[in-house]
């Protein structure tokens, strides 16, 4: 027997303890599986179908802006279903939901802009169509209540309320 016990040869229980460890965790394996958030891409139109820059699209912490040629990119959206805000100054403000399912999803907006629905209560007008020149009217307010057009509009059409 040699010093403290150890057989001249034989391999110290400590070190065939770590060796046995070190072989179940090399054994072992593990499995990560990480859900990559899905993409929200699209364009942006107005109501003439020319593409809009500037918009803001928004859905909690994500945000996107679109560019000139009006297109537009939310990454590592979670999948679900989510509520989008799209804005931009002089055009209704929009809301579209959009259920991301696969890894990417692809959504068409159109905005109205603050002149096209002038015109478009002013097409109403001219047909006698007052209620829907009116609700026309409602949806002028929400984007720019303190525009003269707008204030115009209102008045012209008081009488028909």
């Amino acid at each position: 027997m040699g010093r403290r016990g150890i057989v001249p040869g034989a391999v110290p229980m400590k070190f065939l303890l770590f060796c046995t460890i070190l072989s179940l965790v090399s054994c072992s394996t593990t499995t990560v599986t990480t859900d990559i958030g899905a993409v929200l891409s699209g364009k942006v139109y107005n109501e003439n179908g020319t593409p809009l820059a500037g918009v803001v699209l928004k859905s909690g912490r994500y945000r996107g802006i679109s560019d000139n040629f009006g297109r537009f990119r939310l990454d590592n959206v979670p999948r679900g279903e989510h509520r989008i805000t799209v804005h931009r100054d002089g055009y209704e403000t929009h809301v579209f939901f959009a259920t991301l399912q696969s890894p990417h999803h692809f959504a068409r907006v159109s905005l109205w802009s603050l002149d096209g629905l002038i015109d478009l209560a002013i097409a109403y007008i001219r047909s006698n169509a007052l209620d829907d020149a009116y609700l026309i009217y409602e949806r002028c307010c929400t984007i720019d209540p303190v525009d003269s057009r707008v204030t115009q509009l209102g008045i012209l059409l008081e009488p028909s309320r």
